[in-house]
């Protein structure tokens, strides 16, 4: 378990972090449900069963929020040969664009350069409101496809 503290001119942003388990898939498919089924739709068919596959318990941690112990979101990492690929960052639409998003963002950075990977990418759809904060953090646009970019840092 990691704890991260940050104060910001909104909200005080203090959660923990969590290895995801079994009884976590529901609430986890549910928020992912919740945030990208109607992103989805615009460019092609959802199908839950993706979400179902890429669903690795050794990938995922859950965010709790330190105050109220509820889970407010998780986030999904896969390291690969030389880079770390985020390949989810969920995010409950009420605790959205208050800090939580870039404070995940530095601890996976710290990780990444602890395992000395020393690239980030994460493949993120055109209009999600996530590429923003990701652009903002140093990320940069490596590759356009039809409705999504690879996003890079290094």
């Amino acid at each position: 378990m990691t704890e991260q503290n940050e104060n910001s001119n909104k909200k005080q942003i203090s959660f923990r972090m969590i290895k995801a388990t079994e009884e976590d898939y529901k609430y986890c498919y549910s928020l992912y449900e919740n945030n990208m089924k109607e992103l989805i739709q615009k460019s092609m068919e959802y199908k839950p069963e993706i979400f179902k596959a890429n669903f690795r318990l050794n990938e995922i941690r859950m965010i709790e929020e330190k105050e109220s112990g509820e889970f407010i979101g998780f986030f999904q990492i896969q390291y690969k040969k030389n880079l770390t690929y985020i390949k989810e960052i969920q995010i409950q639409k009420a605790f959205q664009d208050i800090g939580y998003e870039n404070q995940i963002l530095k601890i996976i950075e710290k990780e990444a350069n602890e395992n000395k990977l020393s690239k980030l990418e994460m493949n993120m759809k055109n209009d999600y409101y996530l590429k923003q904060i990701f652009k903002d953090f140093g990320f940069k646009t490596t590759k356009e496809l039809n409705n999504s970019s690879i996003l890079s840092f290094n």
